[in-house]
């Protein structure tokens, strides 16, 4: 099993293990070790808050899932969701948030002069990741049929298709699609601005669980962190400015 190391002191510290899939440069497999802005972030508050937060993978749809399950399910808590009100019903949210992640449309770069809204979408082709959904005007669009996804599991085999004319664009957080730009070098894929929302996504726990009493110190943790600089030095590490 893939995992983190342990913050320092640790030992006297709560034991728990959080979930999340592959999502560079927020969560990243580095050998044996996971790390990422959301790791990093997601370790540093559980110290402060008296947890010993242990990073496991399981593939997203899979991951949301477990947390269906309830008491059946092994998994305790997961990372980063946005808040809906049926995941309500078996997530406890930490409402401070991990992130803010602001998603964005890619195209392929011959293409981006001509879309001014997301009107200009109707019949298109969107690559995203399976089991995401960007709250607002665009999930409208797709429960209508205005707009087709195409689901794949990582990020990745949407950009390579994008890049080939596969699909008609990416739905993903700004600084993931970004990231995959440099990483394969496609000078071809450009972001649509404005963003199409901003959102905060969460760190969640297994309602089912009776964790809700790690909630508040979390809350208090994440903001903090905020306030001090230290979240903005853990992005600084995997985003420099």
């Amino acid at each position: 099993m893939l995992a983190v190391a342990m913050a320092p002191g640790a030992m006297a510290l709560t034991p728990i293990t959080c979930y999340s899939d592959r999502f560079a440069p927020f969560v990243i497999t580095q050998g044996e070790r996971i790390t990422g802005v959301d790791v990093d972030a997601l370790v540093e508050a559980g110290r402060r808050a008296g947890l010993a937060v242990t990073v496991s993978l399981l593939p997203w749809v899979r991951l949301e899932g477990e947390l269906r399950r309830g008491p059946a399910s092994e998994v305790d808590c997961a990372f980063a969701y946005t808040f809906s009100e049926p995941r309500s019903a078996y997530m406890d949210f930490v409402r401070a948030p991990l992130k803010v992640t602001t998603y964005t449309l890619f195209v392929r770069r011959d293409r981006a002069s001509e879309l001014r809204s997301l009107k200009e979408l109707r019949g298109a082709t969107i690559g995203m990741r399976r089991g995401f959904r960007v709250p607002g005007e665009f999930e409208l669009m797709r429960l209508a049929g205005d707009l087709k996804v195409d689901e794949v599991d990582n990020d990745e085999a949407n950009f390579l298709k994008l890049s080939a004319g596969r699909v008609d664009g990416v739905m993903t957080n700004s600084d993931v699609g970004q990231a995959l730009i440099r990483e394969f070098k496609l000078a071809n894929v450009v972001a649509v601005r404005p963003a199409i929302t901003v959102v905060p996504t969460y760190v969640v726990f297994n309602k089912a669980k009776n964790l809700r009493h790690w909630v508040a110190p979390l809350e208090e943790a994440l903001g903090a962190m905020r306030s001090d600089g230290s979240y903005d030095r853990i992005r600084r590490r995997y985003l420099p400015e």
